[in-house]
């Protein structure tokens, strides 16, 4: 469980460097207007998140918030990877807040790579050990 904090870490630390300059409102892709998008398809954020897991149906998506779930799921995974602290809500909030990161960017040509699958896959069978 260390060994997926650490890859947790990876990913993230990957997530805080350069998500603003990506998906930022500024960013290549931003991907706030990818969400208000899909927040017009659904009628309900519930419905939404069956078809696009995240919590940005729950909290607005914005420069700050992106980069503070960034920031969270980094100093969660390492509380994981290096204090070897672990239950199965810390893996699922970190697996929540990663899919989070890969939903947000379905929009673009980012995160459509097999690591992140693989991570999602893995980081799901965690929560059950």
């Amino acid at each position: 469980l260390r060994g997926m904090g650490a890859m947790y870490a990876v990913a993230f630390w990957g997530a805080v460097r350069q998500n603003l300059g990506l998906l930022g409102q500024h960013g290549l892709v931003p991907a706030r207007e990818y969400w208000q998008d899909l927040q017009h398809r659904y009628d309900t954020a519930w419905q939404g998140f069956h078809h696009h897991p995240s919590v940005f149906w729950w909290i607005p998506m914005t420069d700050a918030t992106l980069q503070g779930l960034h920031q969270t799921g980094l100093v969660l995974s390492l509380i994981v990877s290096v204090l070897g602290v672990n239950s199965w809500v810390l893996q699922g909030v970190l697996w929540m807040l990663y899919f989070s990161v890969v939903t947000s960017a379905e929009g673009s040509a980012f995160y459509q790579y097999g690591w992140e699958s693989q991570i999602l896959e893995t980081g799901f069978l965690t929560i059950f050990l």
